[in-house]
């Protein structure tokens, strides 16, 4: 008769990325010296500790045969898609139900295992003489520890919020038909000239990688009231390539003239792009004004949200 087993397991990781930064904290104010150079650089693997027991509550023991486990990584809890290959750690010594094994110890899993995305991990068993692996239940949602993996190249679900200051915007072209005046509440206001068609953008200030990984354009997020038949025409996130042209992070050619205090977000196409010149933010404005001047138009709110994931 099969043997059947319970288990109780835990993932470990002792980064010594974390004791390097600390040190690295603490010598601040000390004297400058020459850095020192890692032996080695840090792995793919993790620590997995677990309490291993039979079907009636015994503690297993190795004393006369080891036993084998089979770790496999999921992208889903329910029907998942396996990632990378199945990692067995043979001949693992168990005392007591404890035991103590290293995954990933050969990057089984590959290197897209832990960018980010939700992670859960199946462990199965077989000790002694038996052929066939047991499973050992349900999989094991991964925490943020095994992340920690990634600490050279570190990946956050989480958005990345830049407000760009509205008194940064100027005026493309030389077309000199609109003043811009910054306002005491942070707003820029914008008077136009009767039949005016310019180009107004701020500049992106912001890193084009984060702890290793990219940064993608997300969304753009704008607050502006238009008081005299003036509207923003085309929005747009922008990048220079390094040559003569330019590439869109995002373009949205919605008319948004609204007269009262108005918010919109336009959101970039995925796979997003990601980060690697100098950006603007661009408004491609018009008056719709047959004659005169002294109209007027206010852009309160530039929020310009990354991510370090391409979708």
């Amino acid at each position: 008769m099969k043997r059947t087993y319970q288990l109780t397991g835990i993932v470990l990781l002792i980064v010594a990325l974390l004791v390097s930064s600390i040190i690295a904290l603490a010598q601040q104010d000390a004297e400058p010296a020459t850095p020192a150079v890692p032996d080695a650089a840090l792995g793919s693997s993790f620590t997995y500790q677990g309490y291993l027991t039979d079907s009636s509550g015994n503690p297993v023991n190795t004393d006369v045969a080891l036993c084998d486990f089979r770790f496999r990584l999921y992208d889903a809890l329910v029907s998942g898609t396996q990632v990378g290959a199945d990692n067995e750690v043979i001949g693992a010594d168990v005392e007591n139900g404890f035991f103590t094994v290293r995954v990933n110890a050969n990057n089984e899993f590959g290197s897209q295992a832990f960018n980010g995305n939700e992670r859960y991990l199946a462990v199965a068993v077989k000790c002694g003489s038996e052929t066939t692996y047991t499973s050992l239940g349900m999989s094991q949602r991964l925490s943020a520890v095994p992340y920690a993996l990634t600490a050279r190249s570190v990946h956050s679900a989480d958005d990345i919020k830049l407000y760009i200051s509205p008194h940064s915007l100027v005026q493309r072209g030389s077309e000199s038909c609109v003043s811009l005046t910054p306002q005491d509440n942070g707003s820029m206001k914008l008077t136009f000239a009767a039949g005016c068609s310019p180009y107004i953008s701020a500049p992106v200030s912001t890193f084009g990688t984060m702890f290793g990984s990219a940064l993608y354009v997300k969304s753009l997020r704008v607050c502006y009231k238009d008081l005299d038949n003036n509207f923003i025409e085309t929005t747009a996130v922008i990048k220079n390539n390094g040559a003569e042209s330019a590439t869109f992070y995002m373009i949205d050619n919605t008319d948004r003239g609204e007269g009262v205090h108005t918010c919109y977000t336009v959101n970039a196409s995925v796979p997003r792009k990601a980060i690697d010149n100098s950006s603007w933010v661009q408004f491609n404005m018009t008056n719709m004004n047959p004659m005169g001047s002294g109209y007027n138009f206010y852009i309160y709110t530039i929020e310009l949200t990354l991510s370090q994931l391409a979708s």
